[in-house]
């Protein structure tokens, strides 16, 4: 999982300050918290709803 390709295209991207603190993690905990990260945004985009066209 890219975490920074994911956000990009949900129309996000890390902060300076995001980005240095997600450095400090190991790659496990890293896709950990990508995961949970865009799990909170999709749920924030409705990602888990039916879209109908207008």
């Amino acid at each position: 999982m890219d975490l920074e390709a994911d956000l990009l295209d949900r129309g996000f991207a890390l902060t300076p300050a995001l980005h240095a603190a997600l450095a400090w993690l190991r790659p496990a905990g890293l896709a950990d918290a990508g995961k949970r990260l865009v799990g909170h945004i999709d749920a924030e985009l409705g990602a888990g709803r039916t879209h109908m066209p207008l």
